[in-house]
């Protein structure tokens, strides 16, 4: 067989065209004498036409694609100006060289997912510059938190140095602040770029110090004569009330010295180091409380009544206002009976010899205008209920105590020595609270008051 030029005879389809523009239409299957390279078009044109419908088929019956989750709209977005700062100066004219304030305070957003990070390394007082302006100081005040917004404020202490801007508008410079705002998410932190935030000028007027057609910008005195006179009379005044208050105080200085070097004159051998009745009844107290450990102890014996003995007629010339024997003890000294032996205080050193004359006679009759003071040197007042109380248990603790010491057979018990004892330390306490100095002072007062037929107070 010989391959030409030869017509064959073809039949194609005649729903081609059809099946490209709709492929569900019915179509009529005819065959017609084409070509082979027109039947190779066709079938590409077929292919094609069911690739289109297959791809439109899928993509109606795909399922939705999962929708991305969005955030919140308060979450989403911030506030446009998330840095906010603005510039405040105490003064709005100023003269060369004085010294004014200027405040910086910033706005920046601080929530939960939204913060501004401001770089304030820039505004510090001892960075910040201001020219031509000088910058003397300044200080960071607490921030303060109101809603969504924290403050910060700086203050600066400023003034101008200059000779060429008298009379004229002279502005503090622009301030430039960087700052970041950083997001936060679910456990996720997103660092927002360097953003730069420029303050506005600030304009501060250059007050003159003299006028225009000045030629000497030298001041003259503002004080009158009146003035001077003035300032005069008050530095005469000050200088001779210094001058009295200064000879008033030598003087008392003075007076002090003689009566003190009139009083170390005047000191016997005899009288120094007495003791006054508050401090006798405090250390007759103590000594009872020694007799009382030591009775109890070793019981009571022939010493230990007799220095019950010595105490109780302490006691009873305490109460009694009478005059109590003092010596110094000496190192060698033998203790006398009738005397007790206490010491002189916490800052004196060695001890001191005490003795009285009161007996349980004098007691009981009162022995006349001595029983009314109790160490008081005042006149005789009338003696008092509880002064009575007083000299009843000191006579009758001085009797027991008289009696188991000097009596023949004493009939005294241990149990009435020991009762003894404790009435005449009940005693003694009382004694030294009524001898205490503010107790004294408010009883001669109340006594000054009742002298002066005022309603009368017993004790």
């Amino acid at each position: 067989m010989k391959l030409g030029k030869k017509s064959q005879s073809t039949q194609t389809p005649s729903c081609v065209i059809s099946l490209l523009s709709s492929p569900c239409a019915p179509c009529d299957i005819s065959f017609k004498p084409v070509r082979a390279h027109s039947w190779l078009l066709h079938a590409l044109a077929l292919l094609l036409g069911f690739g289109f419908t297959f791809s439109a088929w899928a993509q109606k019956n795909s399922p939705a694609p999962a929708s991305t989750p969005q955030l919140a709209p308060s979450e989403q977005t911030i506030e446009s100006d998330p840095l906010r700062c603005w510039l405040k100066s105490t003064k709005t004219s100023v003269h060369i060289g004085e010294q004014f304030n200027v405040a910086l305070t910033c706005a920046v957003i601080e929530t939960a997912r939204v913060s501004v990070i401001a770089d304030v390394s820039q505004i510090e007082p001892a960075s910040i510059q201001l020219a031509p302006f000088e910058v003397l100081g300044g200080q960071r005040h607490p921030d303060i938190k109101s809603g969504r917004w924290r403050y910060f404020q700086y203050e600066y202490t400023v003034r101008l140095i200059a000779d060429g801007f008298f009379g004229q508008d002279l502005a503090v410079p622009p301030i430039s602040l960087n700052y970041r705002v950083n997001m936060t998410g679910a456990g996720a932190s997103q660092e927002g770029r360097e953003k730069t935030y420029v303050l506005p000028q600030l304009p501060i007027r250059i007050v003159s110090l003299v006028p225009t057609i000045a030629t000497d910008i030298r001041d003259a005195a503002r004080d009158t004569f009146a003035d001077i006179a003035e300032r005069n009379f008050r530095a005469t005044a000050a200088f001779v009330v210094a001058g009295i208050l200064y000879a008033f105080a030598a003087a008392m200085v003075l007076i002090m010295l003689v009566r003190a070097f009139g009083t170390f004159r005047r000191r016997t051998p005899a009288a120094h180091g007495a003791m006054q009745p508050a401090a006798v009844s405090g250390a007759t107290l103590r000594a009872l409380g020694r007799i009382a450990t030591a009775r109890g102890r070793d019981g009571w014996t022939g010493e230990l009544i007799a220095q019950g003995v010595a105490a109780a007629r302490v006691a009873a010339a305490i109460a009694t206002n009478r005059p109590i024997a003092q010596s110094r003890a000496a190192h060698d000294s033998v203790l006398q009976d009738g005397q007790l032996l206490i010491p002189r205080g916490w800052f004196k050193r060695g001890a001191l010899l005490i003795s009285a004359s009161a007996t349980p006679r004098a007691l009981r009759a009162g022995d006349g205008p001595r029983a009314t003071g109790l160490g008081s040197t005042v006149a005789p007042r009338p003696r008092s209920q509880a002064l009575a109380t007083m000299l009843d248990e000191l006579h009758r603790a001085l009797s027991l105590f008289s009696e188991a010491r000097y009596a023949r057979e004493p009939a005294t018990s241990l149990a009435d020595l020991d009762a003894a004892l404790e009435q005449v330390r009940a005693v003694l306490r009382r004694l030294r609270l009524q001898l205490s100095w503010p107790v004294r002072t408010v009883n001669s007062w109340l006594y000054w008051w009742q002298s002066l037929g005022g309603p009368g107070w017993a004790r």
